[in-house]
């Protein structure tokens, strides 16, 4: 545990109600912050205990205004009133000082200048290229670096006010630092991207950074404000957000979209999901909730035991297969047209189970209504695995057909997930495969995958979605 923060003077806030303190003392743990604070008496603890969420506000020894958001009260003692808080959101930094900058056109709205990402592994896509001049020599040399620095790509999103939707950024490596940072600097004008904008669209950013990722990625900090600076020792800005956030050891990241793999599906990647794609992550991401699916994907991934895995997944299908059933986004509710279901099909079928009415009346009854219900899509759990997966552009072959039939009822019922140790880690790499392309389909991502097993052959990919998609078909493994 360190000391980073010292405070000198401020006040704690709770329920609206505030409590001037003399001091404070701030720590940092595994990427966890600690407060420990002396009240000036009891009254306050007594008030509101261990019930509520408490904010700090104050000045620091270095005379920057200080923020602590999300100040969870974890330890009293009634002899010292010493209290020791946890913090579960982030401190805010801003400087106050007689040096910073001059700011001639004051900006009612910060930029976003700098994201720090915790756990996000890249290969960079592309190079930096420097041009050299000497006018008294009159030369120019272009010299461009021996590796892959950063990842350059475009940003299209939706629904920011007063903003444009086109936006640049680059992923480069903080400065002494395994973690990564994303460069908003270059936007300009119309499409510079503010922080309250950023705030409307964090969430889907990383979400989706998560999934490409094939593992959780958690914000470290945020640069904003009205400027920023550089140094041999890396940026600082204006105002800076802290996050309080265990840091992550120990992590196995999924390489299904190969952002990892080689520079060029690299940069590729980037411009697809980014430019392509973003938008309609969007839009699904608020009706199909992908947030919860990326994160079972991401806790599978983690977690040691096959079984356990399986059913985190199958969950997983089952819950988001029940959100599309609630939304009815396919506006037809039928499989076939219903008048030829109706009048071809049904009076045929009902024909044929007249003998039943005969041995059995109570059966027959049965039957019928069960045959007056097979055009209905959202018919049981079934049917409506079926219809989602269809939807999601999924081939349904007899691979698909198995997992929704036989695999997934022995699982949920009897807690088997195969008949042999391999037969299992079959059917958990499916179920993983078919969970991604449920997401990359319906956003019409059609750049690399990385497949661990190919429940389909080329033709049934297709067939199923017709667009350019690069399958990576490894032919050992291509299965019937």
């Amino acid at each position: 545990m360190s000391l980073v923060y010292t405070i000198k003077s401020g006040y704690l806030e709770c329920q609206e109600e505030k409590l001037n303190i003399p001091f404070a003392l701030i720590f940092l743990e595994n990427g966890i912050y600690s407060l420990e604070i002396l009240l000036p008496s009891n009254d306050f603890y007594n008030k509101y205990k261990f019930n509520y969420y408490y904010k700090l506000y104050g000045i620091t020894e270095k005379n920057y205004f200080i923020e602590c958001s999300g100040l969870q009260l974890t330890s009293y003692d009634s002899g010292t009133n010493k209290v020791i808080f946890r913090c579960d959101n982030y401190i805010k930094l801003t400087k106050n000082d007689e040096n910073e900058p001059e700011i001639e056109d004051k900006k009612t709205r910060e930029q976003i200048f700098f994201v720090e990402l915790e756990n996000f592994k890249t290969q960079f896509g592309n190079f930096t290229h420097i041009n050299r001049s000497n006018n008294l020599e009159d030369y120019n040399t272009f010299f461009t670096s021996p590796i892959p620095d950063h990842t350059e790509t475009v940003w299209i999103t939706d629904d920011l006010e007063n903003n444009g939707n086109y936006f640049k950024f680059k992923i480069i490596q903080k400065p002494n630092s395994e973690n990564i940072l994303i460069d908003f600097r270059s936007n300009e004008g119309y499409c510079k991207l503010y922080y309250d904008n950023y705030l409307k669209i964090k969430k889907d950013l990383i979400s989706i950074l998560s999934f490409i990722n094939g593992g959780i990625v958690i914000v470290r900090s945020e640069l904003t404000g009205d400027y920023y600076s550089q140094s041999n020792n890396g940026f600082d800005s204006h105002k800076k957000i802290n996050y309080s956030r265990e840091i992550i050891k120990d992590y196995s990241h999924n390489d299904y979209i190969g952002i990892n793999s080689h520079h060029s599906q690299s940069d590729s990647i980037f411009r697809e999901i980014f430019f392509n794609c973003f938008r309609n992550f969007q839009k699904l991401n608020k009706l199909l909730d992908f947030d919860s699916l990326i994160i079972s994907l991401n806790i599978a991934s983690q977690s040691k035991g096959l079984d356990e895995r399986y059913f985190i997944l199958i969950t997983a299908l089952e819950r988001i297969t029940k959100k599309y059933s609630t939304l009815n986004i396919d506006d037809n509710s039928f499989l076939i047209d219903n008048e030829i279901f109706e009048n071809e099909i049904k009076v045929n079928l009902i024909e044929a189970l007249e003998k039943v009415k005969v041995i059995n009346p109570n059966s027959w009854g049965i039957m019928k209504s069960v045959v007056s219900n097979l055009n209905n899509k959202n018919n049981g759990t079934k049917k409506s695995l079926y219809t989602f997966l269809n939807y999601a552009k999924i081939p349904i072959n007899e691979n698909v057909l198995n997992l929704i039939g036989a695999e997934r009822n022995d699982a949920v019922h009897e807690g088997k997930i195969g008949k042999t140790l391999e037969d299992s880690y079959e059917n958990y790499l499916k179920l993983d495969n078919i969970l991604r392309d449920v997401i990359l389909n319906s956003i019409e991502y059609f750049s690399y995958r990385n497949r661990k097993y190919v429940y389909a052959t080329k033709e049934e990919f297709i067939e199923a979605n017709p667009k350019p998609t690069n399958y990576n078909f490894p032919p050992a493994v291509i299965m019937p």
